[in-house]
């Protein structure tokens, strides 16, 4: 049996195991799974059954619920069920790190942000597990992005620089906020530092680059530099985290 095809294999034994027992909830919950985990596009609907006939045979629990909302995302950006869902979850527990960060993470990238709601929901998280990066990040992004305030964002970089101290998003971050606050000289510098780490590190480069745009941020960041030199007036240009 081929690496490739071992998931079709398992979903083919699951399917022989409902075929005979359409309420076997460990055939419903790991085949839900699997196809969720191998990312098998064409049965997202079929995932999300099972797990909606878990909920109704009573077998419900936090993790069925995240795993529906995270199928209900997939499955053709259905944000409103998986906030429907990740709210059960946390209902169910409340301290559910991975639910708390996704709700906040879906409130804040709808058309019409809930950034006040998301950084209720990132609180929490963050109460309850101090270290969690992601979370740290997207509350970061939300002070800068949305309040425009450097000071609580600088912190959200530097907790997790405290953490990881490696952690290339959160340095490429507190690059930005030098050049929002126009310090510019600094803010080339700590580009710069992060460019050569980049160059370095082959394994990371692609995946890093795709998403930080640290070149072009140090073109900006250098002709407004210029620009200061030139006028001693430039108000500065945001920069998108």
């Amino acid at each position: 049996m081929s690496e490739k095809g071992s998931p079709e294999d398992a979903l083919q034994l699951f399917e022989k195991a409902l075929s005979i027992d359409p309420h076997h909830s460990a055939s419903l919950l790991a085949s839900a799974r699997l196809i969720q985990d191998q990312a098998i596009s064409r049965d997202y609907s079929l995932a999300m059954q099972r797990l909606s006939t878990l909920i109704e045979l009573g077998h419900e629990d936090e993790h069925v619920y995240f795993n529906l909302a995270m199928l209900a995302i997939k499955n053709e950006a259905h944000f409103g069920k998986a906030k429907y869902f990740l709210s059960h979850a946390i209902r169910i527990k409340s301290n559910f790190s991975e639910a708390l960060y996704n709700m906040a993470l879906l409130l804040y990238n709808e058309k019409s942000p809930q950034a006040i709601l998301a950084i209720e929901y990132l609180t929490k998280l963050l109460s309850s597990n101090s270290q969690h990066i992601k979370g740290l990040l997207l509350l970061g992004d939300i002070y800068i992005e949305y309040f425009n305030d450097l000071k609580n964002g600088e912190n959200c970089y530097k907790r997790i620089l405290s953490i990881d101290s490696s952690n290339i998003f959160a340095q490429h971050n507190l690059c930005v906020i030098l050049v929002r606050k126009q310090n510019f000289v600094d803010a080339i510098n700590c580009f710069e530092k992060i460019q050569s780490h980049i160059e370095s590190n082959n394994n990371s480069r692609k995946h890093i680059s795709s998403v930080v745009n640290v070149e072009q941020h140090l073109k900006i960041t250098r002709d407004l530099l210029r620009d200061q030199l030139r006028n001693r007036s430039q108000n500065g240009v945001k920069l998108r985290i």
